[in-house]
């Protein structure tokens, strides 16, 4: 259901649904559902027509979106005072040290600057072989460094989200998937949000091509780094929530401090090989490319699934986008949809 009772006219959006319509048609995207709000609660939602029937309630895997509601966890712990952001990791996880990863700190892996390079072979074996998240982990504490911490930015895809979650469980004393559901799911009401496989009525097309089995083995990872299953209610409550300042009527998810500490720009002046890297605390930030027409202030993430959340409090909107394949530009249609959504809201 949508948040509140307010609604939008659908002539206020008609070029973002003709846009997610045009995608669903051309197959860049088998089906689409959008939604968008602003912070009081004026919402609009649209699904594309497609191969399947999708609802504002399907649920789909929401890949590296996943991310930063790790990062919002690992950030509570901040607030608690359990470390500091620029704590070497191996000061509370001593084996990460190993083949000179001393040096990483939290913060580090966070925005994708630490240099952990697991090689691809091994990535690729870990994932034919069926190995646990714990194998995963050890690769990543056995992996070298590709450069110098701090030096550079490379999006790390997996492991190191592994390495944040094993902090969430060691410094919790209870496994990171407890501490999302009872810290920041639960409380928010996104119910329908977790690593588990849905029942396919519940399920949106299949986002593998080795289908369900290979979905039940992803969803068994409980990946920190992709995992999650969500739908568009779930990640448009966990949007308002930071639109509002970190807050969701009496619960707090994190401090108006810590949230903007968390989503200003940590990797001014730092290169990646497409140019400046443009990195939050787990989430991503507006390039300077203008190639978003959002303000400086927004942030949000993407997934490979086509997955797409964004939250700009400048502007007073949240917006999401799920497909459940991304083709071979992911995120191309979402990025068009949100800049006609600025347009039609500035």
């Amino acid at each position: 259901m949508l948040p509140s009772a307010l609604a939008f006219d659908d002539s206020t959006f008609e070029n973002v649904r003709r846009v997610v319509d045009d995608a669903v048609e051309q197959g860049t995207h088998p089906s689409a559902v959008v939604t968008i709000a602003r912070g009081d609660g004026t919402a609009w939602s649209h699904v594309a027509p497609g191969l399947t029937s999708h609802t504002f309630t399907s649920r789909f895997p929401i890949a590296s979106i996943t991310k930063p509601i790790v990062a919002l966890a690992l950030m509570r712990l901040v607030e608690r005072g359990a470390l500091l952001v620029g704590d070497p990791v191996a000061r509370h996880l001593p084996s990460f040290a190993r083949n000179g990863k001393e040096r990483v700190t939290v913060r580090h892996l966070l925005t994708h600057t630490s240099g952990l390079s697991v090689p691809e072979d091994v990535s690729n074996a870990l994932w034919l072989d069926r190995a646990t998240r714990e194998a995963y982990v050890e690769a990543a504490f056995d992996a070298p460094l590709a450069f110098e911490p701090g030096s550079h930015h490379a999006y790390v895809s997996v492991h190191g989200f592994e390495v944040l979650a094993a902090l969430v469980t060691h410094l919790a004393q209870r496994d990171f998937t407890r501490v999302l559901h009872e810290e920041v799911f639960a409380p928010l009401g996104m119910i329908d949000t977790s690593f588990d496989v849905p029942d396919e009525s519940r399920l949106a097309h299949a986002p593998f091509q080795g289908g369900r089995d290979e979905l039940a083995y992803w969803a068994s990872l409980t990946f920190a780094s992709g995992g999650l299953m969500s739908t568009a209610s779930d990640l448009l409550a966990l949007g308002l929530t930071l639109l509002r300042g970190g807050r969701s009527g009496s619960y707090r998810l994190l401090s108006a401090g810590t949230l903007e500490v968390m989503t200003r720009l940590h990797t001014r002046g730092l290169r990646n090989d497409s140019g400046f890297a443009f990195q939050a605390l787990g989430w991503g930030k507006r390039s300077d490319a203008g190639v978003l027409l959002a303000s400086d202030a927004s942030f949000g993430h993407s997934g490979a699934t086509g997955a797409f959340l964004w939250i700009d409090p400048v502007y007073d909107v949240v917006f999401v986008f799920l497909s459940s394949e991304g083709g071979t530009e992911p995120h191309r249609v979402p990025m068009l949809a949100l800049n006609a959504t600025i347009a039609a809201l500035t």
